[in-house]
């Protein structure tokens, strides 16, 4: 019982941190988004979890320069897998830099039957980005389980973005390039105030050596 506590205490670590940060923060306008993107298939820095057509809902306070989030990824086939829902928080530190902290939650991995306090359903992850004239760098680094690394750059122009991503274990050990690729959404234009955008992209795994094509569209 000491241990599920332990592990408990964990586990609500970042919604504790939410809380106390919005309550910190001045009177500012507060925006509510919600969407729903459907994909064929969901590639995550080059590599297919899954593969079965998947729905992501997202779900996005922001207040000042805080937003927080759930996001969720759940397949359309009965493979469950590799069903996620995650909680995020991230704060503009100004200067076009972003830190973000998620914690990434697999309910359906060996072991886990659903137990949301189970210690190994849970990886958390601490990320920081730095945009300028449209090219943007961020490093991410799990910090509970297996100290993983991912660094990627993406340059994005108009509705195109191009990025290379790669990632190691154990802090910068046989780092490898995993997600290079080019993404572009289109808007298509179903009634005078609402356009539906279309989500197409190609993703090479060097890594895997595997290459994947994607498309969906996203409700918002």
């Amino acid at each position: 019982m000491k241990h599920k506590t332990i592990i408990m205490k964990k586990s609500l670590f970042l919604l504790t941190l939410i809380l106390l940060s919005t309550l910190s923060l001045k009177a500012e306008e507060t925006t509510i988004s919600l969407s729903g993107t459907f994909m064929n298939r969901y590639i995550w820095r080059g590599n297919d979890y899954g593969n079965s057509p998947v729905i992501q809902p997202s779900l996005t306070l922001t207040h000042g320069r805080f937003s927080v989030g759930a996001w969720g990824n759940y397949s359309l086939s009965a493979n469950t897998q590799n069903t996620e829902a995650d909680l995020w928080m991230s704060y503009d530190l100004g200067k076009n830099t972003t830190i973000i902290v998620t914690d990434y939650y697999f309910p359906h991995e060996p072991q886990i039957h659903g137990d949301y306090f189970y210690e190994y359903a849970h990886t958390l992850e601490l990320g920081l980005s730095h945009t300028i004239k449209g090219f943007t760098a961020s490093i991410c680094c799990e910090v509970n389980n297996l100290n993983t690394l991912y660094t990627e750059i993406n340059y994005t122009h108009k509705n195109s973005t191009i990025y290379v991503g790669g990632g190691s274990i154990n802090m910068g050990e046989n780092f490898h390039f995993t997600n290079i690729g080019v993404s572009h959404t289109k808007d298509i234009r179903i009634t005078d105030s609402y356009a539906l955008p279309i989500i197409g992209g190609v993703t090479l795994n060097p890594y895997s050596e595997e290459l994947y094509i994607t498309f969906g569209f996203r409700l918002e």
